[in-house]
């Protein structure tokens, strides 16, 4: 590609948190497949002439083999690129590679060819008081690069694009991208586009017309008029499923809902002047059809009433259909997608009892279509969204018992999806998911022996898959959080001895990782933990001297977690203080006198107080109250060896009341919050704590 940057290998270098990888898997197939209307081809570009396609595009460190010049290897992908697209999250802003490859591209090529794709998150949330978390634009998008590659306060002006529904689409979003690309007016390129989309969809209908006239003209000559109609009225609604099938599929991508929310209610006038007690079946069930299209289309503009309406007349309608034909799969499949739309609007709207109704509901329906047709991968799919939705919505309220029944029941359809497609990427992700999601639901039970079995399983996929792809750094990850939920699971078995073979590998694995991208912060997070539990574990064995070093591991990675951006309540909140408190636990498994044990427990007061002010702001946050709540127990503890009973014991009711608290608003508890609430309680009915041994 030859422009006036001289000759660059790849049109577009995509960065991207780890965490954000599907939506970079996404735009990456996106751009490459991406086929430029012809009276744009040839034009001069930034990059060069333009091509037909845009290819190639360079999507970060998975285009590269494993090798220990990553680095090197990433800047002259950097250096040889046009332009640099981010993916702009919550999890982007914070990654510390994200920010190092920014950094990079702008001091190489300037400011004019960066781009951000917005996926989640709230651009310049970090001006707003209490918002930081929600920043989704990374520092050095904000603000001008000099040539040496360093940060300045000049404000940088973004270019950006939102991919989510309430944004621009993903449609319109990637035509913005292309066109800052090709430096071409986005009015311009989306017109082009349409039209060629257009002339497509004008030539299949022009054929649909001619025939009609056609079939009319013969229709008229041989049987008459009143045949006729009948024909008219059949080719009418062959039009219709035209419309819902190849013409949504067409002008979905292409961002026109305008075109499409117009044609459906034309079609819905059309339904309308039939009047609804006269239609037949299949026409009652198209028009519900176009309600689903229409209802959805609204969800997308942000109309959640009007989505609400059509989905709930839609709905009125397959209930009809459902009761006279209860056997038909057709009717179950239609009114299915009915409820499952009114289950969806009720949560986006936070009603969690329709929500769960709905869902329940959309299972059954789904259910019915798989007993029907069980080999089919469309009705095991439903299988597995429905239970995956209503498992979670369950988990939430606390209903582990239901929670474990629907993700048993996703499990089934997830393993024979898997049986067909044993090489498919996205489903063994999902496979590996789904037993995540079972062993916590089992967990949150009390079924601990199961949560274990589970968590082996999954590790064991993980180490399967792992031997096809061993540099695939997300399995990787995931072997990581399977090993250290398991260590969890042992440890609270009193099994320290195996936990601890677990936590090693967990290490182990995340110090590879570690040294393959050395920068990022989401393995920086799960490594704090890590040594946190390795610290817990290695107590339990007795092994004060090394508890004490992993201990002061955690915290040492926490706090410079925190340094790097103070904001980030994750790393001061639940890391920060889950490391101190892994401090003071070993400092309190060596002391010997009364005295020596008051010293060690002295530093929980300090941070019980700090804790406490975050878990006020944020009560729901089940992860941080529970790590307050070990603090403010720590601190009764202290309080009562410094002979202030009733302090000790108002700082136990309190450890009490935060954790009870946030498992009002965060749903089940886990092992170790009822292990805290037993420890609360031994110390509330005056049992001897532990220093009185």
């Amino acid at each position: 590609m030859e422009g006036t940057e001289g000759r660059r290998r790849y049109w577009a270098f995509i960065s991207y948190s780890h965490k954000d990888r599907r939506w970079a898997r996404w735009l990456h197939r996106a751009l490459e497949s991406y086929s430029l209307p012809s009276r744009l081809v040839g034009i001069s570009t930034p990059g060069g002439p333009a091509p037909r396609r845009l290819r190639p595009v360079f999507k970060d460190r998975e285009d590269l083999p494993a090798d220990t010049d990553l680095r090197g290897r990433v800047n002259d992908a950097l250096a040889d690129s046009s332009c640099l697209i981010v993916i702009c999250s919550p999890d982007a802003a914070r990654s510390a590679w994200v920010r190092d490859e920014i950094l990079r591209f702008k001091s190489m090529h300037g400011e004019s060819r960066v781009f951000a794709a917005i996926v989640a998150g709230t651009p310049k949330a970090r001006l707003a008081d209490g918002r930081a978390d929600d920043e989704c634009f990374p520092q050095p998008l904000q603000f001008r690069v000099d040539a040496a590659g360093s940060l300045t306060s000049e404000p940088a002006e973004i270019i950006a694009a939102d991919l989510r529904k309430h944004g621009d689409g993903r449609r319109l979003a990637l035509l913005k991208i292309i066109a800052g690309m090709l430096g071409v007016d986005l009015d311009d390129l989306a017109r082009r586009d349409a039209q060629r989309r257009a002339q497509r969809l004008a030539g299949v209908a022009l054929g649909s017309v001619t025939l009609s006239i056609v079939m009319a003209a013969l229709t008229l000559v041989a049987i008459g008029f009143a045949d006729d109609a009948r024909r008219q009225r059949d080719h009418a609604e062959g039009l219709v499923e035209f419309m819902l099938s190849d013409l949504n599929k067409r002008l979905r991508p292409v961002g026109r809902l305008d075109i499409l929310d117009a044609v459906g209610r034309r079609a819905m006038a059309y339904y309308d002047s039939q009047g609804q007690t006269r239609l037949a079946p299949d026409d009652l069930g198209r028009r519900a059809r176009v309600l689903h299209l229409l209802g959805d289309i609204s969800d997308q503009r942000g109309d959640l009433t009007q989505a609400s309406l059509d989905f709930a007349d839609a709905a009125s309608s397959t209930d009809v259909l459902l009761s006279r034909q209860p056997t038909d799969p057709q009717r179950s499949y239609e009114h299915a997608q009915s409820v499952y739309w009114l289950g969806y609007i009720a949560h986006r709207r936070g009603d969690d009892v329709r929500a769960e109704s709905g869902f329940r509901r959309y299972r059954d329906l789904a259910e019915f279509l798989a007993a029907r047709d069980g080999d089919n991968d469309l009705s095991e799919g439903e299988i597995v969204d429905a239970n995956i939705a209503m498992g979670g919505v369950e988990l939430e309220q606390g209903k582990a018992r239901e929670a474990v029944e629907a993700f048993s029941k996703a499990l089934v359809a997830g393993e024979k999806l898997i049986a067909h497609a044993p090489n498919d990427h996205d489903r063994r992700e999902a496979l590996i998911e789904n037993y995540a999601w079972l062993a916590d639901a089992e967990a949150a039970e009390g079924r601990d022996s199961d949560a274990l079995r589970h968590r082996r399983v999954e590790r064991t996929m993980c180490e399967r898959f792992l031997r096809d792809q061993p540099s695939d750094t997300t399995l990787l990850n995931q072997l990581v959080v399977s090993n250290m939920a398991i260590a969890n699971l042992l440890a609270d078995g009193a099994a320290p001895s195996v936990a601890m073979k677990d936590v090693e590998n967990a290490l182990n694995r995340l110090d590879d990782l570690r040294r393959f991208e050395p920068d990022d912060t989401d393995y920086q997070e799960e490594a704090v933990t890590a040594f946190a539990l390795s610290s817990r574990v290695n107590l339990d064995l007795g092994k004060i001297q090394a508890a004490s070093r992993d201990a002061a591991r955690a915290q040492g990675l926490a706090e410079h977690l925190v340094r790097h951006d103070n904001a980030v309540l994750l790393w001061r909140g639940v890391l920060l203080g889950k490391a101190r408190l892994a401090r003071i636990q070993a400092a309190v498994a060596g002391a010997r006198t009364r005295t020596e044990l008051a010293n060690a427990l002295s530093p929980s007061a300090a941070e019980a107080n700090r804790l406490s002010e975050l878990v006020r702001d944020n009560p729901k946050n089940i992860r941080l109250a529970q790590v307050t709540s070990e603090a403010v127990l720590l601190r009764g503890d202290y309080e009562f060896l410094r002979e202030d009973i009733r302090r000790a014991r108002a700082s136990w009711l309190a450890a009490n009341q935060i954790i009870q608290s946030a498992h009002v608003h965060g749903g089940a508890l886990s092992i170790q919050q009822r292990h805290l609430l037993n420890e609360m309680a031994l110390r509330l009915r005056g049992v001897a704590p532990y220093w009185r041994a």
